[in-house]
Order: structure tokens, then sequence, then C-alpha cells
């Protein structure tokens, strides 16, 4: 290594070899900063760097494309110059959580360009922390998704509009097909009752998809109305699991335990959550015979939980949390014979959310899977109002 050491001579005369060690350290320093300041610069997204005053204090080259500012226009202004009116309230959220540490992924929002023009982003904020481990700021990086919206807003349309044109002729084929059930039976034509009840539930379950379908295009727009009520949660799900079992022979429901217990929310929408994960016990438990369902109330007793456990195919850890995104469906070659188009965990989660609660699921591969929901016990104050 001698050959490589810097000295520098000292005002007596001597060299110090300390010194030199310290201008090699000094100029790989610079060396990393300038390498890192490349990579900034040279990114395909935004990336911006602010004060905890919500002050820019940098700004790459891909942030003057997206957004229309210029390095010399930007920094030193807030960052709230590229966030439109109605979403400023944004913006000390985020610097809230910097200061707690929290970093923010995958953030989806809207900002605006210099010239009025917005676009939609995808966020991924980090604090910054100086030598000492204070954090003094936040690192961000926006991502332009405007592209991806619109093809799901196309897609959301085309939904719709495809789902309202199918309603009326699938509702009128309903109507024909229990006309003719009502008169075979009059008949005792048990070979027509037999394949007419069969016809009958395959158009109830294109039903139930049409209606999924609907209630997605709603649920983007924000439009899904919901009509709150006290209601017991216990006589709910053995109303369901009732309604349930007479549909099926293939597997038997068993409520294992079942606590009195009343919450407040749409009795009809979360009556739909529990008819969706019956449904989905069934369908993914195909060589299995039972599936087991329980009403509890958590220790703290705040929160009523039920949970339909089967003992099916499971869920791969890599696939458990995104189960509940629209249009996501397991792509393993055993479940590609179970149809469904990847919407109704999404409905229930957005339903579930709604009402304050939450949706988890516990899987093993080849041993079942668990979905609990949670929701709000109903306080004393929203009972008086029934």
């Amino acid at each position: 290594m001698a050959s490589s050491e810097k000295k520098i001579t000292c005002t007596d005369g001597t060299e110090s070899q300390e010194a030199g060690e310290t201008l090699i350290q000094s100029e790989s320093i610079l060396e990393e900063k300038a390498i890192l300041a490349a990579i900034v610069d040279s990114a395909d997204d935004a990336i911006i760097s602010k004060t905890l005053d919500s002050i820019i204090i940098s700004w790459n080259h891909a942030a003057e494309e997206m957004f229309g500012y210029t390095a010399e226009e930007a920094i030193g202004q807030p960052i709230t110059i590229i966030v439109p009116p109605e979403l400023q309230y944004e913006e000390p959220e985020i610097i809230q959580k910097l200061q707690m540490g929290i970093r923010i992924r995958h953030y989806e929002t809207i900002r605006v360009r210099k010239n009025g023009t917005r676009l939609d982003v995808s966020l991924s904020i980090s604090p910054v922390k100086n030598s000492e481990g204070k954090i003094i700021g936040g690192a961000k990086i926006a991502r332009d998704i405007s592209e991806q919206k619109l093809a799901e807003r196309q897609k959301d349309e085309f939904i719709s509009m495809a789902s309202h044109e199918l309603k009326t002729p699938i509702t009128s084929l309903k109507g024909f097909t229990q006309v003719l059930l009502r008169r075979f039976k009059q008949q005792n034509n048990e070979d027509a009752i037999r394949l007419l009840a069969r016809m009958n539930r395959q158009i109830d379950r294109i039903i139930r998809l049409i209606n999924e379908m609907l209630d997605v295009s709603i649920i983007e727009t924000g439009q899904l109305e919901y009509h709150k009520e006290v209601f017991a949660l216990d006589a709910l799900v053995q109303e369901i699991v009732e309604t349930v079992q007479e549909a099926t022979l293939t597997h038997q429901i068993i409520i294992e335990h079942q606590e009195s217990v009343q919450v407040f929310g749409d009795k009809d929408r979360f009556g739909q959550v529990i008819i969706n994960l019956l449904a989905n016990a069934i369908k993914y438990s195909p060589h299995a015979n039972q599936i087991t369902v329980r009403v509890e109330i958590d220790s703290d007793e705040k929160n009523a939980i039920v949970r339909v456990h089967d003992f099916g195919l499971g869920i791969a850890k890599v696939h458990q949390q995104k189960i509940f995104q629209r249009f996501y469906r397991v792509g393993e070659q055993k479940n590609q014979t179970l149809t469904g188009l990847g919407i109704g965990l999404y409905i229930c989660e957005e339903i579930v959310k709604r009402h304050d609660g939450n949706i988890t699921v516990e899987s093993e591969e080849e041993k079942g899977s668990t979905f609990s929901v949670m929701l709000p016990i109903a306080r004393e104050l929203e009972k008086k109002t029934m």
C-alpha cells in the first residue's frame, strides 16, 4: 500500500502519513457522491429531496421533465407547488410520518405540472438523516403512472358498460327459468326439474359475477352506497350459513362457536362479504367436505370477529397479501381449473374498510385457509339511534 499512499508536507517540513490517508478518504467520499449524483440525475423517476419544512433542496432531470420546473425554479420553493389545492392536506401528513421515521411506499396520488395539467403518480418517500442520526428531511421518488391509471379507467368503463348490457337479458332468462321450473314441478317431470335447477344455479352464478363487476366500477368512482344500521352479527352469519348450506351438496358448513354481538353497518353489504368467503371456501377445498365458521369477540371487547376456515388447497405466502388486489388470481397450475375474475376479495376488503374493519388471511398450502373479518362492536350511541 506504500506506493499508493499520499503524504503531505507539514509547515515544519515533516510529512504526515495520517494527513495523506485523510485526503484519500475525502477523495473517496467525493467520488461516491459524484457517482450517486450521476445515478440520481440519470434516473427515469423524479427524485426530489426536501427539508422538514417542505422546502425543495434537490430536483433531478426526470423531475424537470415530469413537472415542467427547472431545478433552478424548483429548489428553494415549497414542495406544495406540485400538489393540487384539494390535496394540500397530504403534505403535513407526509412530514409527520417522516418525523416519526416512517417510510411511505407506493402511495398513489395526483400531482400538478407547471402548466397546470395533472398526472397520476406513485410516491415512495424515505426519511433523510444527518451524521448524528437526526431526521432532517425526506427523499422522494415519484413515478408517473398516468398511462396505467388511464388503462384502468378505460377497463372500468368497459366493465360497467358490459355489466349493464348483460344484466337485462340475464334477468329475463332467470325469470323464464323459474316459470319453467314451476310448470315442470306441477307435471312432476323430474328430469326437466333437475336440468332446469342446474341451469338456474348457473344463471345465479352469472348474476353474481355481473353484480361483482358492477360493484368494482362503482367502488372505483367512490359511489358504492351503504345503508348503515345496528344489527346482530351472529344472527346474520347464522342466516347466511343456512342459505349457503342449502345450495351446496359437497360441503358441510359448521358454526363451531357463536357469540351474541351487534355491529353498526350495512347488513346486506356485510352479508355479501360472508357469502363470498363461504363460496371461496367451498371452491378452494374441492377434496374436503367441511367448512367451519366462528363468531367471536376479541379480548378487548371492542371488535367482533368472523372466521371462515376451510381445509383446502391453501395459499402460498407470496400470494397472501396480493389476493385482495383487484383482478389478482393465484396463477399456480393446480388452480387453473378454478374459475373466477379475481375481484370478490377486492370487493370484500373495500366493504370491510368502509366499516372501519379489516380482513386478513392465514393459510398453509395443502392444509387450508382461515379468513378473518374484524368489525367494531356497535357503540351505545349507535344502538340508541335504532
